[in-house]
Protein backbone atom coordinates (compact mmCIF):
# COMPACT_ATOMS: atom_id res chain seq x y z
CA UNK A 1 0.00 0.00 0.00
CA UNK A 2 2.78 2.39 1.07
CA UNK A 3 4.00 1.44 -2.85
CA UNK A 4 1.24 2.49 -4.69
CA UNK A 5 1.00 5.49 -2.57
CA UNK A 6 4.29 6.88 -3.31
CA UNK A 7 3.52 5.68 -6.77
CA UNK A 8 0.48 7.71 -7.18
CA UNK A 9 2.40 10.69 -5.65
CA UNK A 10 4.90 10.64 -8.18
CA UNK A 11 2.77 10.51 -10.82
CA UNK A 12 0.83 13.55 -9.99
CA UNK A 13 3.86 15.63 -9.76
CA UNK A 14 5.02 15.05 -13.19
CA UNK A 15 4.36 18.05 -15.39
CA UNK A 16 0.84 17.71 -17.42
CA UNK A 17 2.00 20.26 -20.60
CA UNK A 18 3.06 19.56 -23.48
CA UNK A 19 7.32 19.41 -23.43
CA UNK A 20 9.36 20.19 -26.52
CA UNK A 21 12.94 19.61 -26.76
CA UNK A 22 15.55 22.53 -27.25
CA UNK A 23 15.71 23.60 -30.99
CA UNK A 24 18.49 25.19 -32.79
CA UNK A 25 17.97 28.24 -35.65
CA UNK A 26 20.66 30.07 -37.57
CA UNK A 27 19.00 32.95 -38.80
CA UNK A 28 20.27 36.51 -38.98
CA UNK A 29 19.26 39.30 -36.27
CA UNK A 30 16.74 41.60 -37.89
CA UNK A 31 16.25 44.06 -34.26
CA UNK A 32 13.88 44.31 -31.12
CA UNK A 33 10.43 45.74 -31.28
CA UNK A 34 8.47 46.43 -28.11
CA UNK A 35 7.53 42.61 -27.74
CA UNK A 36 9.74 40.64 -29.92
CA UNK A 37 12.90 39.49 -30.95
CA UNK A 38 13.02 39.33 -34.50
CA UNK A 39 15.35 36.72 -36.46
CA UNK A 40 15.29 36.08 -40.60
CA UNK A 41 16.44 32.58 -41.73
CA UNK A 42 18.03 32.29 -45.21
CA UNK A 43 14.63 31.30 -46.48
CA UNK A 44 13.30 35.07 -45.65
CA UNK A 45 11.20 33.53 -43.12
CA UNK A 46 10.89 35.71 -40.08
CA UNK A 47 10.99 34.38 -36.23
CA UNK A 48 9.81 36.24 -33.58
CA UNK A 49 10.91 35.32 -29.78
CA UNK A 50 9.13 36.78 -26.56
CA UNK A 51 12.08 36.56 -24.49
CA UNK A 52 15.98 35.98 -24.10
CA UNK A 53 16.39 33.96 -20.72
CA UNK A 54 19.61 32.88 -18.82
CA UNK A 55 23.02 33.38 -19.97
CA UNK A 56 21.77 34.49 -23.39
CA UNK A 57 20.68 37.58 -22.45
CA UNK A 58 24.01 38.69 -20.40
CA UNK A 59 26.04 37.86 -23.90
CA UNK A 60 24.75 40.24 -26.09
CA UNK A 61 22.51 43.54 -25.37
CA UNK A 62 19.92 42.56 -27.86
CA UNK A 63 18.11 45.46 -27.04
CA UNK A 64 20.50 47.61 -28.94
CA UNK A 65 21.20 47.95 -32.67
CA UNK A 66 24.76 46.73 -31.98
CA UNK A 67 23.97 43.51 -33.15
CA UNK A 68 21.42 43.77 -36.07
CA UNK A 69 22.60 42.16 -39.10
CA UNK A 70 24.53 39.83 -37.87
CA UNK A 71 24.00 36.01 -37.98
CA UNK A 72 23.26 33.69 -34.62
CA UNK A 73 22.69 30.09 -33.74
CA UNK A 74 20.06 30.71 -31.65
CA UNK A 75 18.95 27.72 -29.25
CA UNK A 76 14.99 27.94 -28.40
CA UNK A 77 12.42 25.61 -26.70
CA UNK A 78 8.77 26.46 -27.28
CA UNK A 79 5.95 26.59 -24.40
CA UNK A 80 2.84 25.61 -25.28
CA UNK A 81 -0.27 27.22 -23.56
CA UNK A 82 -3.86 27.43 -23.88
CA UNK A 83 -3.73 31.18 -25.34
CA UNK A 84 -0.63 29.65 -27.86
CA UNK A 85 2.74 29.02 -28.09
CA UNK A 86 5.67 31.59 -26.86
CA UNK A 87 8.95 31.27 -28.31
CA UNK A 88 11.68 31.73 -25.76
CA UNK A 89 15.30 32.04 -26.49
CA UNK A 90 18.00 29.86 -24.65
CA UNK A 91 21.52 30.70 -26.16
CA UNK A 92 22.48 32.45 -28.61
CA UNK A 93 25.74 31.69 -30.06
CA UNK A 94 27.69 34.27 -33.22
CA UNK A 95 29.05 31.24 -35.12
CA UNK A 96 32.48 31.65 -36.63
Amino acid sequence: MKTFFILILSLMAIPHGEVEQDSILYATYQGHDSQMYLFEDDEGETHEFATIRGSASKKYNMDSDDHVGKMFKVVYTIESEEEGDTYIILDLELPM
